[in-house]
């Protein structure tokens, strides 16, 4: 059985995962969410929230580093987002 940390509770996990897609972390915030998901299976429902994070951790992924690409691509990935 895990040992979980003394003062990480879920709402420490949560928030962190909101920081973290707020700051375009969105590694961060699958981390944070699917440890969330592990440690409170009876907690918040955060199965939409770990599909967005999934979503923007695979988009900005395969993002053009720069260029004349690079905005028309972040353009149409917040579109197929909305």
């Amino acid at each position: 059985m895990e040992q979980i940390p003394l003062f990480e509770d879920e709402y420490l996990l949560i928030n962190d995962a909101a920081a973290a897609l707020k700051e375009l972390r969105p590694d961060d915030a699958l981390e944070s969410l699917k440890r969330y998901s592990d440690l409170y299976p009876g907690g918040e429902d955060v199965g939409r929230k770990i599909e967005i994070a999934s979503f923007l951790t695979q988009g900005l992924s395969a993002a053009p580093p720069s260029g004349a690409d690079l905005p028309p691509y972040l353009f149409q990935l917040w579109r197929a987002f909305e």
